[in-house]
């Protein structure tokens, strides 16, 4: 499966209470009208939780600076950088996923003066609600599937940048192997229900550096994590996760959204 994925950062002027009405109702309506023209199989989107979330924030403390900086200090791994730059404004609000059953039916869509069109068409339904975004092209791996799963389910997408100096390709041979294998062993306590491994075609974005690849974590209900914020299990499997990120993943410059995935 491909997947196109549009990333959004609330504009300063702009309410969260009149944002996520317009992508809940009006922006809905206008992708259903452009559908003909998109061709997708399914569309999805992730609307983030409360800033203020206590699992948002629990899963951010454990990636923040200080936590990664020791780890990498005790593996005697050069120090992530303290100052991130402007990766704030990729804090994304909504990410909205177009699916494709294949890369053929993607260019089909994109391909066309119609689905030209109709990227324009949602770039100007956008205008003057966004102050950021990021178009990402991608492939999608299904490592862990549950097919009782459905919607909606609360989720994780990490939009990750490799540590430098890996390449694109390097940080996806790490990821796509080793660490894939760690979080495949660690599925019982980490509680999740699917795994999906993204990887995305090097296209640098409008701030000039592309993401490398969104891993997505899904859930069923938001409550069933609750629980595990004081499951000892459950941490020593996340900070597992953190101790290998650290060696290919630049977690400072990389996006996290958690939230709930609404299928429109």
């Amino acid at each position: 499966m491909y997947e196109l994925l549009l990333c959004h950062r609330r504009a300063h002027w702009v309410t969260p209470g009149a944002f996520f009405d317009h992508w809940r109702g009006r922006r809905r309506e206008v992708v259903a009208q452009l559908r003909p023209a998109l061709r997708y199989a399914q569309y999805v989107q992730l609307e983030r939780a409360s800033r203020f979330n206590i699992l948002y924030l629990a899963i951010r403390a454990s990636r923040s600076w200080p936590v990664t900086a020791l780890l990498a200090a005790l593996q005697r791994l050069p120090l992530p950088s303290f100052f991130t730059g402007s990766e704030g404004d990729e804090r994304w609000d909504v990410v909205e996923s177009f699916r494709y059953a294949s890369r053929g039916d993607l260019e089909a869509a994109f391909g066309s003066p119609e689905g030209i069109a109709a990227l324009r068409s949602l770039g100007a339904d956008a205008l003057g609600r966004v102050r950021n975004g990021a178009t990402l092209v991608t492939e999608d791996l299904v490592v862990s599937d549950d097919v009782a799963l459905g919607y909606p389910r609360t989720v994780t997408r990490f939009c990750l940048r490799a540590r430098p100096p890996l390449t694109h390709a390097q940080m996806l041979e790490r990821w796509k192997t080793t660490h894939k294998a760690l979080v495949t062993e660690l599925q019982a306590p980490l509680g999740y229900r699917e795994y999906d491994q993204l990887y995305v075609e090097p296209s640098p974005n409008a701030n000039g550096r592309s993401f490398d690849a969104v891993a997505v974590l899904a859930y069923g209900a938001e409550s069933s994590l609750l629980r595990r914020l004081i499951d000892v299990r459950t941490q020593l499997a996340n900070f597992r996760l953190v101790k290998d990120e650290v060696h290919f993943i630049d977690l400072g410059r990389s996006a996290l959204v958690f939230g709930t995935e609404t299928v429109c």
